[in-house]
């Protein structure tokens, strides 16, 4: 039997695309465990969500105020044993009560915790002055705000040339988003340093 050539390569070409369509359909209906005949509600499902009326890209917000404060356009310089303070103020932008908000913020590299400082009293503080503050929110009604605030020190040491902090929240009814970055420059020790920093050169005189 003779088969057009070009007949040929169309039918393959064909073939091949209706097997890579079948195989997309059949990969997307069951990883998400539903089979061709839910095909329909999932259809209307996600025709409901286009449908819902619009809302913040952020209903849920979260602003952080530095001091020493930071500015974009001017750097500000820290050195060790320096302490920032962070207050966090969290907005819930929504018409709705946001509930169970969980707000996190980790002690930002090159600085340890003042645990002493958090207000209110965090559901969780930080590990010798490591990792996360954390703390719950039961219930934040429509254009309600929540403050804390936490102190951190400087080391004497640190690998990284920048303190920079970002805290994020999240609720039952928000995903998680994160605040604005905060960042003070490392500029090494304080002036005047520490006594263990100090060095003394000799003095040599001429002809001596």
């Amino acid at each position: 039997m003779i088969i057009n050539l070009a007949t040929w390569v169309f039918t393959r070409k064909t073939l091949a695309v209706m097997l890579m369509v079948a195989l997309s359909i059949h990969t997307f209906t069951h990883a998400r465990g539903v089979g061709a005949a839910g095909m329909n509600a999932l259809a209307g499902k996600y025709a409901a969500v286009n449908d819902a009326p619009a809302v913040a890209a952020d209903p849920l917000q979260i602003f952080i105020q530095a001091n020493p404060a930071f500015s974009p356009t001017r750097p500000v310089i820290v050195g060790h044993g320096d302490i920032i303070t962070y207050t966090l103020v969290v907005t819930n932008s929504t018409d709705v009560t946001l509930t169970q908000l969980v707000l996190t913020d980790v002690v930002p590299l090159g600085s340890t915790a003042i645990t002493h400082t958090a207000n209110p009293s965090p559901a969780k503080a930080p590990t010798n002055g490591v990792g996360p503050w954390v703390w719950m929110i039961s219930e934040l009604t429509p254009g309600a705000t929540f403050t804390v605030s936490h102190a951190v020190r400087v080391n004497a040491l640190i690998t990284v040339t920048a303190i920079v902090n970002v805290a994020v929240i999240r609720s039952e009814q928000t995903p998680q988003v994160s605040s604005n970055t905060t960042v003070h420059l490392f500029g090494g020790p304080p002036d005047p340093p520490p006594e263990q920093w100090r060095c003394f050169m000799p003095i040599v005189r001429a002809g001596a």
